[in-house]
Order: structure tokens, then sequence, then C-alpha cells
């Protein structure tokens, strides 16, 4: 996921043209799909539970309807028992992908071929120029207090992370027209749309599966194959 573009009409990733995916429609899953998120911080970040639990809720709110139960790893406890699980990293920035654009990268998650792996990475530098760059009062957040921006951070990144979590539970690095797994975040949208602007969209990110089986994780995690990233 990347940071969106100043032009509405600007291209999203990848920039030679967006996979989306046909029109089908996505329901709940039939069989629950367990998760354990594992979040480890590259740098201090000095928040507290409050904050913690707004980025939280948005994974959670996005991907519960669908039958995915969500165990969050704190110190290497907990999560017992969860076959499935994922490596969050959280740094103050990403590189930005060879050949594409230099605006910030806000999300990344690594592919093995057309599987997924198992590592998520954040960028505290996207995030924030997804919300200095949304409007309040008339004056983009930018403008304002930097203690205001820094408010709605946690939201931003909370729904970053459920998207690039979209691209490994349904198992592809395609993105839809709008919604959660659009692939552009736009900076009001993101920073204070309720959580309907950002829902898996029955009608364009339909046909996507939840692929979230313990030994298909297995085989993936095995892979020899050279990494790469959707966004």
């Amino acid at each position: 996921m990347r940071a969106w573009g100043w032009s509405l009409l600007a291209a999203v990733l990848p920039w030679t043209g967006p996979a989306v995916s046909p029109s089908l429609p996505i329901g709940r899953v039939s069989v629950p799909c367990a998760v354990a998120l594992d979040v480890t911080l590259e740098r201090p970040l000095h928040w507290g539970t409050l904050e913690w639990r707004w980025l939280t809720r948005e994974v959670e709110q996005a991907w519960t309807p669908y039958g995915v139960t969500i165990c969050w790893q704190v110190a290497g406890r907990g999560c017992e028992g969860f076959a499935v699980r994922l490596r969050v990293f959280v740094a103050e920035a990403l590189p930005p992908s060879t050949g594409k654009s230099a605006r910030p990268v806000v999300g990344r998650i690594t592919f093995y071929g057309d599987s997924p792996g198992n590592e998520i990475f954040l960028s505290l530098e996207g995030g924030r120029f997804l919300v200095a760059h949304a409007t309040l009062g008339g004056r983009t957040l930018g403008d304002w207090p930097a203690g205001i921006a820094e408010r709605f951070l946690p939201v931003v990144m909370g729904r970053a992370l459920a998207h690039e979590l979209g691209h490994f539970l349904l198992a592809s690095k395609a993105h839809a027209r709008t919604g959660l797994m659009a692939a552009e975040f736009r900076p009001d949208d993101v920073t204070f749309g309720g959580a309907s602007h950002l829902k898996v969209s029955p009608g364009d990110g339909g046909g996507l599966r939840l692929a979230c089986a313990a030994g298909a994780l297995h085989a993936r995690g095995a892979s020899t194959s050279t990494p790469s990233f959707a966004q």
C-alpha cells in the first residue's frame, strides 16, 4: 500500500496498471481462520494502551465479519494453538520499490511467487504522510499542531495493516477498485472515514479466496522462491 498520489487519477500499484479482481461476490467463510500477529517495533513508539487498541480495532473490524480470528502476540506470550503466525515490523520508513515513485510506502507484504509470506512491513512515515494530507476545518492536518495529527496515526496504521493482511488472507497481490483492498488510500477516507469506506468490496474484491490452511502456510514458509512484495 502506497500513500495516495496528488491526482485523483494517479496510477495505482502496480504503476503499469492495477490488478483488479473480477466482480464476484465474497461472503463469510464457512470455516473460521485464526491468525496470530506478532508486532515488532524497529524503533521506539510511545503509544499507550488506547493507541494500540485503535490500531488493533481497525484490523479486527475489517476481517472478523469474514470469520477471521486475530490474536495479538505480546512479549512472546499468548496465541497458543494458533498455527498461522505473521510477523509485523513497524519501521520509520520503508525503501521505495525499484522503479516506483518516491512517495512514501505505507505497507508491504512479502510474496514468494504467487504465495504470500508471513512478514508484513509498516512505515510510520507513510502513515504520517496520509494523515498530514487529510483536511480538517479547511486546512490539512499537517498545518495543525503535531499532537492532533498523531492522534489519527494509529487508526491509519491499523487500516494499512488490515490491507496488507488482506493480501495474505486472500492469497493475492491483486487490488480492488474501491474499499479496503484498493491500491491506494486517500487521506480523508483513511483518516476520517468510517469503517464502511474500507470494507472488502463484494463487487470489486470478489473472486479472491481466503487461504488460511496451516498446511498451505507451512509450504509457503518453506518456499525457496525469490521474494517479491505486494503493497
